[in-house]
C-alpha cells in the first residue's frame, strides 16, 4: 500500500495512504467485525489506524469503544509494532460542541486515557480534535511538546485547524525548539459538501483557499470523509432515489459532474468508481491520504481492492475541473 512519511526533527515514520477509520467501532459495529475489518486492512498491507477518544461517546456506555477495542485488537494479536496509532483528543463535549476543551488539564486527560484503552505507553500521531482560536498557539504547543518528550507521542496533527493557525503554531515550534505539527486532518473528498448542507460548523473543510495555503507552504493532509459517504457509488445506482441525508450535503452540479468523470475513468481503468475517489486524494499535487470507513465486509474489501490505484495529473485535474 502506498505511504507517506511524516517528519519531526530527525524522526521519520510512514503512514498508509489509506487509512482505516474507527469511529463506529464498539458502538455502530460490533467488536467480532471491527477485529475482522483491522485484519482485514493489516493483510492488504495498511498500517494506519485512525481513532479518537470521543469515538464512541454518542452512544450509551459507549465511552472511548473505539480505542478499548483497538487495544484489544492489538493486545490479541501481538501487532503493536506493526500499527502507525493515531488518535485525538480535546475534543469538546458533545451536549456543547462550541464548549472549548482546551487546556492543560483535559489535553493530558485525553491522552492518557486514550493510552489506557489502547494498551499502550505511546501513540504515533496524536492530534488536537479541534482548536480554540482564543488560546495562544505558544500555550498549546508548549503542552503537546512535553507529552512528546515525555515519550507519550511521537507526531503531533492537528485535527480541524485552519491552515493559517497550523502555520502560526509551526512558526512558533521551530523558533523555540518545540514540536511542530507534522500532518493536518481535515474534511476533504472529490464530492465537496454544500454550503448549506447544515454540517457541524466546528469542522475544517478543504476550499480552494486552504488548498492553495497547503500548496505554498506544504504539509501532508488526512482526509476525513474521503469517500463523501459513498456518494458518488449511490448516486450512480440509486440516481434520484439517493438517500435524503446525501442529497442534502453533496447533490449538486459541480459534484454529479465530478462523479461522471469518475464513472468514466473507473470504466477505462476497469476499477471501482470507488477507487477513483480514493485516489483523486491519494494521487493528488497535494500529499494526502485518505481516512476510508465501511458499515459491511464488501464495502471494505471493495475499497481496498482499488486503494494503490494511480492517476496521472492530468487525470487529476480532469476529475476536479
Amino acid at each position: 500500500m502506498k505511504a507517506i512519511e511524516l517528519s519531526s526533527g530527525n524522526a521519520r515514520m510512514l503512514i498508509s495512504k489509506v487509512v482505516l477509520g474507527t469511529g463506529p467501532f464498539g458502538t455502530g459495529l460490533s467488536e467480532k467485525e471491527a477485529f475482522w475489518q483491522m485484519d482485514a486492512y493489516l493483510n492488504a498491507g495498511g498500517v494506519t489506524l485512525d481513532t479518537a477518544r470521543v469515538y464512541g461517546q454518542w452512544a450509551p456506555g459507549g465511552d472511548g469503544a473505539s480505542e478499548k477495542c483497538i487495544g484489544r485488537w492489538i493486545a490479541e494479536r501481538k501487532c503493536r509494532n506493526k500499527v502507525f496509532l493515531s488518535t485525538k483528543g480535546a475534543h469538546p463535549e458533545l451536549a456543547d460542541i462550541h464548549s472549548s476543551r482546551m487546556n492543560r488539564e483535559n489535553i493530558v486527560q485525553d491522552l492518557n486515557e486514550s493510552l489506557a484503552f489502547l494498551q499502550c505507553d505511546y501513540v504515533d500521531l496524536y492530534f488536537l480534535h479541534r482548536d480554540d482560536t482564543t488560546k495562544s498557539v505558544s500555550f498549546i504547543m508548549d503542552v503537546l511538546d512535553e507529552q512528546v518528550k515525555a515519550g507519550k507521542i511521537r507526531f503531533l496533527g492537528a485535527s480541524n485547524w485552519t491552515k493559517s493557525r497550523i502555520d502560526e503554531a509551526n512558526a512558533y515550534a521551530v523558533a523555540n525548539g518545540k514540536t511542530p505539527f507534522s500532518v493536518s486532518q481535515i474534511q476533504w473528498s472529490l464530492a465537496d459538501v454544500k454550503p448549506d448542507a447544515g454540517l457541524d460548523d466546528t469542522l475544517v473543510q478543504m476550499n480552494k483557499s486552504e488548498y492553495d495555503a497547503y500548496l505554498k507552504n506544504p504539509l501532508p493532509v488526512m482526509a476525513f470523509s474521503s469517500q463523501a459517504r459513498g456518494f458518488f457509488p449511490k448516486f450512480l445506482m440509486e440516481g434520484e432515489q439517493i438517500a435524503d441525508h446525501l442529497r442534502q450535503a453533496y447533490d449538486c452540479e459541480k459534484n454529479i459532474m465530478r462523479c461522471r468523470r469518475a464513472e468514466e475513468l473507473a470504466a477505462s481503468k476497469q476499477v471501482p468508481v470507488s477507487a477513483v475517489v480514493l485516489a483523486a486524494i491519494t494521487c493528488n499535487p497535494l500529499e494526502g491520504a485518505a481516512i476510508i470507513g465501511a458499515s459491511r465486509r464488501e464495502q471494505l474489501a471493495d475499497t481496498l481492492s482499488g486503494c494503490d490505484l494511480e492517476l496521472s495529473q492530468q487525470e487529476i485535474a480532469y476529475l476536479w475541473g
